[in-house]
């Protein structure tokens, strides 16, 4: 089966042009938390049993219910919802909107890292990482610092699907791949 994020970014990617084009990144953005946030509601999947059951269409329901929130919706926003729930796609939304906030931040210039590390960072460390990445990108980096007790000896950075390494166990699997 293939990882949710892979799935969600054919869906992401057609959203946020049709965002971009119309300017509409900021009222997608919100639209696209809202939408996720109800379905990673644990309540949720009550929702959802009642609809397979046959008791109303889901589409509607959360056509309805998200515009009672959000306000008017589009055209578009209406056709992904029903896109997502025809296509059986609910539990992609998570990722969508993961997906959706990094092109949004890239189209305004601005990436995040996240950085795992064993040890929490000084702000020392923290601006000397975010200086090299920043110069490394070319644009302005934001750190997101996760501390993971299986990271020894160093850090790990990921910037989208980009993965820079440079823990002592990442050191020695590069090494042993040259000495092979």
């Amino acid at each position: 089966m293939l990882e949710t994020k892979t799935i969600a970014r054919p869906y992401t990617t057609a959203i946020f042009e049709i965002a971009k084009s119309k300017g509409q990144l900021e009222e997608w953005t919100k639209f696209i938390n809202l939408f996720s946030d109800i379905v990673d509601n644990p309540s949720f999947k009550y929702v959802e049993l009642g609809a397979m059951n046959g008791g109303f269409n889901l589409s509607n329901f959360l056509n309805d219910f998200i515009g009672e929130i959000y306000g008017v919706l589009s055209v578009e926003q209406k056709n992904f919802i029903r896109l997502i729930v025809e296509n059986k796609r609910i539990n992609t939304l998570r990722n969508v909107k993961i997906l959706f906030d990094q092109l949004v931040r890239e189209t305004k210039g601005v990436i995040t890292a996240q950085v795992f590390t064993r040890f929490s960072l000084n702000d020392e460390e923290k601006q000397l990482i975010q200086k090299k990445l920043t110069t490394k990108f070319g644009k302005k980096c934001d750190l997101s610092i996760v501390t993971d007790s299986s990271v020894i000896g160093g850090v790990i950075i990921k910037i989208g699907d980009s993965v820079i390494d440079l823990s002592l166990e990442g050191r020695l699997k590069a090494f042993a791949k040259v000495m092979a």
